[in-house]
C-alpha cells in the first residue's frame, strides 16, 4: 500500500551509452586486476620459497606482511574504481570498518543516494533538505552546517555511524535498517513506508551483491 507521506529518493539516470560505457570499464578493472593479482601472487610464492632455506621466521613474516598489504591494495583499488575517486574509496573503507559495517553496504548506499556526489541535494516534500554524498537530512542531522553536508569525510563519517545505529536498532534486519535511513524511524516502526523507498532498498542490495561478488573474484585470485 503506498505511503500518504511522500519519500523522496533523487537517483541518477545515465545514457544507455554511458551506461554501456560504465560496464565496458568495469569489466576492463575487472580484468586488469585479477591479472595483477594472480602476478602479485605468483611473485610472493615464488619469492617465499626461494627465500625459506636462507632467511629467519621474522623476515618470513615480514613477507606474507607485505602480501597482505597488497591484498589490501585491491580493495581499494576496486573502490577507487568503482567510485571513480580514490580519496572517497578510502574514507568509505575507513569508516565504514571503524563502525563495523560491510564497505560495500556503504558504497552502495552512497551509489544509490548520489552516485558518489559529494555536492547532490534533494529537496524533500516535507520541507527537509538531502545533502552531501550520503544524502544526509537536514531534520535528522539539524546540527550540521551546510559545509558539514558537502564535506566528503563529515557526510561518510556520519552516514557510517548512523547507518551502524539503523541495523543496531533494528536488530540487524537490512532491509529495516535502510527503511529507516531512507524514510526515518517512525515511518519505519509505523511500517508507514512506500514504493519508492522499498525501491531504494531493492537498488542498495543490488549494488551491494554486485561489488561483493565482483571483488570475491579478484580476491581469490590473489
Amino acid at each position: 500500500m503506498e505511503s500518504k507521506i511522500k519519500i523522496q529518493c533523487e537517483t541518477y539516470r545515465p545514457s544507455r551509452f554511458k551506461k554501456s560505457l560504465r560496464g565496458i570499464k568495469r569489466l576492463v578493472m575487472i580484468a586488469f586486476y585479477v591479472s595483477l593479482a594472480v602476478i602479485l601472487f605468483s611473485f610472493a610464492e615464488s619469492k617465499t620459497t626461494a627465500l625459506a632455506k636462507n632467511v629467519s621466521s621474522d623476515e618470513l613474516a615480514n613477507i606474507r606482511t607485505q602480501t597482505f598489504r597488497s591484498a589490501e591494495d585491491i580493495k581499494k583499488n576496486y573502490y577507487s574504481g568503482i567510485i571513480e575517486n580514490e580519496d572517497i574509496a578510502r574514507l568509505a573503507i575507513e569508516y565504514s570498518e571503524k563502525e563495523g559495517i560491510e564497505t560495500s553496504l556503504l558504497v552502495a548506499l552512497m551509489k544509490t543516494e548520489s552516485n558518489f556526489n559529494p555536492n547532490a541535494i534533494n529537496y524533500n516534500y516535507n520541507g527537509s533538505v538531502d545533502r552531501g554524498i550520503c544524502q544526509l537530512n537536514s531534520k535528522t542531522f539539524p546540527h550540521l552546517s551546510k559545509q558539514d553536508f558537502y564535506d566528503p569525510e563529515t557526510n561518510i563519517k556520519i552516514a557510517a555511524s548512523f547507518l551502524r545505529w539503523c541495523l543496531e536498532n533494528t536488530d540487524y534486519n537490512l532491509v529495516r535498517a535502510l527503511a529507516c535511513y531512507n524514510a526515518g524511524w517512525g515511518n519505519v516502526t509505523n511500517e508507514n513506508v512506500g514504493d519508492l523507498t522499498l525501491n531504494y532498498i531493492q537498488k542498495i542490495t543490488t549494488y551491494k551483491k554486485s561489488f561483493e561478488d565482483e571483488l570475491e573474484l579478484l580476491e581469490s585470485n590473489f
